[in-house]
């Protein structure tokens, strides 16, 4: 049962003028003062006439409207809650609305066959009118004036929406996942950019993914019921505010003339024409001082806000046991925007239009056109050209979070994101000037003639143009329109236990995270050019001793003078894609990292089995390839490390990103699984608390890997890092496995430090950072860099022992740093990324000389020239024995070089210290023969074996 009342109303006062008509055949109409026609018609078949003693008025009447009106809605009972929900409770709906205006209606004055006559003995005033004739319009005055009437209008509304009470819905995962999987769906189809409809659309497809997962797992899925208790508010305003300009028109089949005849009174003789037109076949204009053609501005202002907020507390009961939960969330916005738009005068003869005054004459904001234009000038001619101008700002806020904690577990989240959007835009809509036919322009002018923007222009033979004046200026007017808008955003989470929500950084057992959303930035720059131009003729300047621009200079090509440039978008809009954009990224880099997560377990589980399959049918050499295999599945694992690489610069590319940096940054934190597990692990072991220490330290691990995506690849790297870390790697591993993915760290560092050796190494960095928080299975410290990629010698030590030669590059050191794009170089002795277990390289402890347990496989012992090598130097390197060549670390003094080659081979034909294998398919091996740690690198059976080179690393190397 549901119940609504509704009340609504509309309130208008409103004011309309009557204006009075007269027509006739002939109207004639004397005044020994003033003549005021006011939103009025005088009409005539032929002539018309009206003479005033003082001043003739011919303007508008103003209508003017007042609106209110609101609507108002109160429901309570049963009702929608949104989703799988119901609610009891209330809701209430407010909008109103409130508009004010003010119109203009001009007054006509006309003949329709013969000459309209208007005489003043002061001024002659039309505003907002018209002036019409057959033949010709005459106006005569002290001073005439033609300009425009203002009007304007105002508009405020606002919408306003409240709820509250209790709600009945689904609860579980599962129900949250078919509800992302909608909403996904349905976002794809509001989404105005492709880009983003194909994000929605990878995330629509995780999340049906993810409900067919949790069907088809075995278990119990996810559901139940849950209670809440909560409340919504929201609010928007809209306010609008302008100004118009209606302006006259003046139209003659024949001649249209004015004339200010002026008096002894100084400032008197006056022609202004403002935001109107005059039209006839000959025009002339003719004041004994100024002669002002100008245009009138309008204004459009706009203010928006929006705001909202939310909260809600609630209890479950699902399949997983009984739970409580909590939310709520707050945004808000705002928009502003000012606009000036000019309405220009226009003269226009089609024969000719001639221009005569005793002072100067002001052609701003307005065009003279005819098909021959003539203008004799007593002071100065002005011309210039005005721009429209909008300046625009929008900014959008919102934050929210929540948790729920149940039986089994619980998670958290928080999220926020932000835009602001500004733009500018200053361009001349149409040029202003003198703009001749094909009887070209002639034109005198007593003092300056100048310039802004404008032109004197003319189709005909330069032979017809010419300009006369004292002295010349001129210069350009920039237009420019330029808007830049910016979005970002992050969302963090965690859970304990069995986690209670679907998706998002709480979505994943004992873990958690701060995943950075894919940064938005659009932009766009125009300038253009109005240029001052004079077309092609005869330019004579009189003073010649006061010009000061070099006519040479001047622009004598008037085709295209205007240059002009694309308004500013709806700022408003662009920052709301840009949201839709964020969001869509993120939804899709979970998917995207889940599901190849998935894929590659799968895979990996597979050959795990056809290995053991393998054992068992007695053929241990494809057990090999299997285990092989399924290696390169396993976290940090090539082929996995390549779907990530992969998937992470589609997403980054789709969503606006670098496709480079979200490829680094998914390929880091792939490849870094493996430590990041070992991370998670001593910190759970520390704490004693099994979820609450492996919550915390998948959590560091989570920013360690989102640090490390930031660094190769800015924030793309860091997005894709932050998926990837949180959304594949095994946040409840106890082991520490990474597979070979220390391969593609070694790979990365080796780029750099071959590109630009003493560049600082970003790969290393991380590489080290992680070694000296990862203890060793034995408890020793980490290697030392046997072969540091930061030279500390200055760049004088010889090249690395077989290294490959490459062209250094510049590499300089920031987010995106080099890329990816950079062929691996392997260098031996370059330090392996490993933890010590699950096939990494790990140390042994020893005292004394090791036992000989005899070559392995893939082992022979060092050759005489590798002993050399290792002992004495070659070209290529080397040179360990005391005391050593220079850059190199030397075994002690103590030791001689027998005792050195049996430490050497013991270490290398040990099957009980780990091998790691480099990218170049060689093998390293580390252990310590009275304390000296010795690395040693090996060449593999397949290209030939034997050792290749072996040093000590913890022993300082020689200047």
């Amino acid at each position: 049962m549901s119940g609504a009342k509704i009340a609504s109303g509309i309130d208008q006062t409103a004011t309309y003028s009557q204006g009075s008509t007269i027509s006739a055949d002939g109207v004639n109409i004397v005044s020994g003062k003033d003549i005021n026609v006011t939103g009025s018609n005088i009409v005539g078949t032929n002539d018309v006439a009206l003479t005033a003693a003082r001043n003739v008025t011919i303007t508008t009447s103003q209508d003017t409207l007042q609106s209110s009106s609101y609507y108002d809605k109160k429901e309570s009972g049963l009702m929608s809650g949104g989703g799988l929900s119901v609610t009891v409770g209330s809701r209430s709906q407010s909008d109103k609305q409130q508009t004010s205006t003010v119109t203009n209606t001009g007054s006509t004055i006309g003949s329709l066959k013969g000459n309209l006559t208007v005489t003043a003995g002061n001024d002659l005033h039309v505003t907002g009118s018209d002036l019409i004739a057959g033949q010709n319009v005459t106006g005569i005055a002290k001073n005439v004036t033609i300009d425009a009437a203002a009007g304007s209008s105002s508009h405020h509304e606002s919408h306003e929406t409240k709820q509250s009470g209790l709600t009945v819905g689904l609860a579980g995962t599962l129900p949250q996942a078919v509800q992302g999987a909608v909403g996904q769906a349905q976002s794809a189809g509001g989404s105005q950019d492709s880009r983003a409809k194909a994000l929605h659309a990878i995330a629509a497809a995780g999340q049906t993914a993810n409900v067919a997962q949790q069907l088809s797992a075995g278990g119990t899925p996810d559901i139940g019921i849950q209670v809440s208790v909560g409340s919504s508010h929201s609010k928007s305003t809209f306010t609008e505010s302008q100004t118009t300009q209606t302006g006259s028109n003046v139209v003659a089949g024949g001649t249209a003339a004015f004339v200010a005849t002026g008096d002894k009174n100084q400032g008197q003789g006056n022609i202004t024409i403002a935001g109107s037109d005059v039209t006839a076949n000959n025009v002339l204009l003719n004041a004994a001082n100024q002669v002002n053609l100008v245009n009138t501005t309008s204004t459009d202002s706009t203010r928006s806000t929006n705001e909202s907020s939310s909260a809600s507390v609630g209890v479950q009961v699902t399949t997983r046991g009984v739970g409580v939960s909590a939310s709520m969330a707050k945004a808000h916005g705002d928009g502003n925007s000012d606009a000036v738009m000019q309405n220009n005068t226009h003269i226009t003869g089609t024969n000719n239009v001639s221009i005569v005054s005793g002072g100067d004459t002001n052609i701003i904001g307005a065009v003279v056109s005819g098909k021959h234009v003539s203008a004799d000038v007593g002071g100065s001619l002005n011309l210039a050209s005005v721009q429209d101008t909008t300046v625009s700002e929008a900014h959008q806020k919102g934050s929210g979070g929540g948790f729920t904690i149940s039986q089994g577990g619980g998670s958290a989240n928080f999220s926020n994101q932000h835009g602001d959007a500004s733009g500018h835009y200053a361009g001349v809509a149409e040029q202003a000037g003198i703009k001749a036919g094909d009887g070209g322009f002639d034109v005198n002018v007593k003092g300056n003639t100048d310039l802004k923007g404008a032109v004197i222009a003319s189709t005909a033979d330069p032979s017809k143009n010419h300009l006369t004046t004292g002295t010349l200026t001129y210069s350009d007017i920039q237009n420019h329109s330029d808007y830049s808008a910016s979005s970002s955003g992050f969302s963090a989470g965690a859970s304990m236990g069995v986690p209670t929500q679907a998706t998002g950084p709480g979505s994943v057992p004992n873990a958690g995270g701060v995943t950075p959303m894919l940064s938005q930035h659009d932009s766009g720059s125009e300038s253009a050019t109005t240029k001052s131009g004079v077309s092609a003729g005869t330019v004579t300047i009189t003073d010649t001793p006061n010009q000061q621009q070099a006519l040479a200079n001047l622009n004598r090509d008037t085709s295209n003078t205007n240059g002009t440039v694309s308004k500013t978008p709806d700022l408003q809009n662009l920052l709301g894609n840009q949201a839709d954009m964020m969001n869509a990224a993120s939804a899709a880099g979970e998917a995207m990292a889940t599901q190849i997560g998935r894929y590659a377990d799968d895979k990996r589980n597979a050959a795990n089995k056809a290995a053991e399959q393998a054992v068992k049918d007695g053929n241990p050499e494809l057990a090999a390839q299997y285990r092989q295999e399924a290696a390169s599945w396993d976290e940090g694992g090539t082929n996995r490390v390549a779907l990530h690489t992969a998937g992470g610069a589609m997403i980054a590319s789709l969503g606006g990103g670098s496709a480079l940096a979200g490829a680094a940054g998914a390929g880091l934190s792939a490849a870094l699984a493996g430590k990041l597990n070992s991370v998670a692990d001593s910190i759970a072991g520390a704490t004693g608390d099994t979820n609450a220490g492996l919550t915390a330290g998948n959590i560091l691990s989570n920013v360690l890997a989102t640090s490390a995506g930031a660094l190769v690849g800015g924030n793309s790297g860091a997005f894709a890092a932050a998926n990837v870390d949180l959304y594949n790697r095994d946040q409840s591993n106890g082991q520490g496995k990474g597979g070979t993915g220390s391969q593609f760290i070694d790979s990365i560092g080796e780029q750099f430090a071959s590109a630009a050796r003493g560049a600082l190494n970003l790969a290393e960095i991380i590489n080290h950072a992680l070694n000296k928080i990862i203890p060793s299975p034995s408890g020793q410290k980490p290697d030392a860099d046997a072969n540091p990629l930061i030279d500390v010698t200055g760049g004088q030590r010889p090249p690395p022992t077989a290294g490959a030669v490459v062209t250094p590059m510049p590499c300089p050191v920031g987010p995106g740093a080099c890329g990816m794009a950079v062929t691996p170089v392997v260098t031996p002795g370059a330090p392996i990324l490993a933890n010590g277990s699950g096939g990494n390289s790990s140390t042994q402890s020893r005292d004394g000389n090791a036992p000989d347990n005899g070559s392995g496989s893939d082992v022979n012992l060092a050759s005489p020239d590798r002993t050399n090598h290792i002992l004495n130097g070659d070209a290529t390197g080397g040179g360990h024995l005391w005391p050593g060549a220079p850059g190199k670390s030397a075994f002690p003094e103590n030791w001689s070089a027998s005792k050195v080659m049996n430490a050497v081979s013991d270490i290398a034909t040990d099957p009980a210290i780990s091998e790691a294998v480099q990218a170049n398919g060689r093998i390293v091996k580390n252990g310590t023969v009275d304390g000296i740690d010795i690395r040693v690198v090996i060449e593999p059976s397949s290209k030939g074996g034997g050792i290749v080179t072996a040093f000590p690393t913890n022993i300082p190397r020689n200047p």
